[in-house]
């Protein structure tokens, strides 16, 4: 039985990705947003800094690890669109894999073929920040892929995986976080291993954006705060209503509260980090005082 739904879970998965493929082609969908990242990226790879212009140090990329791929491909020769496209389908799909291996290891293998079933088929916004160029496909990969190795009992394996998230992603952090937490409260003791770990991945780039930039978190998150307090203020409520607009966001969303609310009462073991980081996501957002893009859906 278990064969039979991996080749359904394959199937569905790349009748996502053919979908994605097809709306790239026809669309050539690619976010303003991510220009700014190449434009990084091609700076690096000429050798004139990790500045978005020459002689000016200042952060305004929030992913200096998916910067620096599309960087090592410019020295390859290729693109960084191109790049970032492929790195992006290949974020969706391992996205979907580690997915259904994370509710198949649960005993949930006909819940997750159900759950990439809904991601493959997710259009919209969802799918669009698939092909953006942006990094969010490949962050979300590597969010599901810490959660998969937490619940094989590998935690700190989980806590490098969630170094590089923190590195492709400011908030990839909460994922450090949840993991710790769950650790602490299943094993009653510090998981000083997984943070270890956690710190040797990201102290250096700490330590470089520091000296570099002068700051670790990047200025654009500052800009984009005081930008929202003064143009586009939002209430906690209207911020996780986000998340719910829409008749298939509303379906998901509706699907994951329920989901989420199975996984407590039943204690599943390997799904309380997973419970744990949708509330501190949603949290980050209700209270971080950042806008609320298309990309965060994922």
């Amino acid at each position: 039985m278990i064969r039979y739904f991996r080749f359904l879970a394959a199937l569905v998965l790349l009748v996502g990705l053919a979908t994605r493929i097809e709306i790239h082609h026809r669309s050539r969908f690619l976010d303003d947003d991510a220009l700014i990242t190449f434009r990084y990226a091609q700076h690096v790879a000429a050798g004139q800094g990790f500045v978005y212009n020459p002689g000016e140090r200042v952060l305004g990329t929030t992913t200096p690890l998916f910067t620096l791929a599309l960087a090592a491909g410019i020295k390859a020769g290729v693109d960084p669109a191109r790049t970032a496209f492929v790195l992006d389908l290949a974020g969706y799909l391992l996205a979907g894999l580690f997915l259904y291996l994370l509710l198949e290891r649960t005993g949930r293998a006909a819940m997750g073929l159900i759950a990439i079933s809904f991601y493959a088929a997710a259009i919209s916004g969802l799918a669009l920040a698939d092909i953006s160029g942006l990094e969010t496909p490949v962050f979300v990969a590597l969010i599901l892929l810490g959660f998969y190795l937490y619940a094989c009992g590998r935690p700190v394996a989980a806590s490098v995986v969630a170094g590089l998230a923190t590195l492709t992603r400011p908030d990839g952090f909460l994922l450090a976080a949840v993991l710790w937490i769950a650790f602490a409260l299943e094993e009653r003791r510090v998981p000083l291993r997984p943070m270890l770990a956690f710190a040797l991945v990201c102290l250096p780039w700490a330590a470089f954006a520091q000296l570099y930039f002068g700051a670790v978190l990047p200025h654009s998150v500052a800009a984009k705060r005081v930008y929202a307090a003064t143009h586009w203020m939002r209430t906690p409520l209207e911020i996780f209503q986000s998340f719910f607009v829409g008749r298939f966001r509303t379906l998901l969303g509706g699907l994951g509260l329920l989901g989420a609310g199975f996984a407590v009462a039943s204690r599943a073991k390997g799904l309380g980090p997973v419970v744990l980081w949708c509330g501190f996501y949603l949290a980050f957002f209700s209270m971080g005082g950042v806008l609320m893009h298309y990309w965060y859906l994922p």
